[in-house]
Formats: C-alpha cells, structure tokens, sequence
C-alpha cells in the first residue's frame, strides 16, 4: 500500500471545453480505487478575471482533465492523512476563502487555484510549490524550465484562443 500526491497542472484554455490555465491535486491511496481531487476556482467563469471573488471547489472537470504537467509525490500515510483532512478543512462552510485571479497576500485570505494547493501541500510538508503563483509557474517548476519570461504575471487575454 502507498498513498501518493499529484500535482497536476493545465495551461491551456479552451473556451468550447470551459477549460481555463489551472492547478489541482489528486490524493490516492493504492489500496483505494477512488482518487480524492482538490481543485478551487471562482463560482464562474467570469470571476476567473476577477479579484476577491467567491471561491468554490469543483470536482467535475478536472477528474476527466488531462493535464498538460503533473508530478507525483510518493507521501506517508501521516502526510497523505493530513492533506486530505486540510481539502476538508477548506471544504466546510465557513472556511472557503476567497477567489483571487492574482493574490496579493495582504493577509485578506484570499487564494487562487494554486496558491490553495500551495496551502494543502505544506500542511503535509511538501514546499514544491512555495514562491509559485500561476500555472504557468507551476509548469516551469514541472518541467524544470523557465520558458514564460515573468511567469506569475501573465496576460491572460494573450491566451485566449
């Protein structure tokens, strides 16, 4: 039995698919047959532009997504345990935080896709994501690269197609 953490990151959008550039982790336990997925976005597609928004978690499109990078990370059961109780955690009314296209971290909680997933992987004590603020940095960290000059602050309307 061994429990692993994936990170899994798209950074493409395709509007026909609803498909926007986005961050979530998918929790397995080899002894399950059922992945647990965390992903965070806005309540709609028209908050993706927007700042401090409402959050909401959504499980429908990215259990069938396919990423454009992911990474695996092969956790302890105690690590693996405390990931899925912080998706829980933030889960429950009460503590989803707000939808922030760009966080600023002035401390008003709010969070966009990856820095939440950011959240859930140091709970567990996994850093790779620390210093990361958009997909497009969590590719270049994927892949080792840094192809996307100024990768936390893109333009996203450059890549709309």
């Amino acid at each position: 039995m061994s429990y692993i953490i994936t990170v899994m990151n798209g950074t493409n959008v395709d509007l026909d698919k609803n498909e926007y550039m986005h961050t979530w982790l998918k929790f397995e336990d080899t002894s399950l047959n059922q992945p647990i997925y965390f992903s965070f976005g806005p309540t709609d597609e028209w908050s993706w532009f927007g700042f401090d928004s409402t959050g909401k978690f959504d499980y429908e499109h990215v259990t069938t997504r396919v990423p454009t990078e992911q990474i695996q990370f092969i956790v302890t059961k105690e690590q693996y345990d405390i990931a899925v109780a912080m998706k829980v955690f933030y889960e429950t009314k009460g503590n989803v935080p707000t939808y922030d296209l760009l966080p600023d971290g002035a401390g008003d909680n709010d969070y966009n896709c990856t820095r939440l997933s950011n959240e859930v992987l140091k709970k567990a004590g996994i850093y790779f994501l620390d210093n990361t603020q958009t997909p497009f940095g969590v590719a270049n960290k994927i892949n080792n690269t840094d192809k996307v000059p100024n990768s936390d602050y893109v333009d996203l309307l450059s890549l709309i197609h």
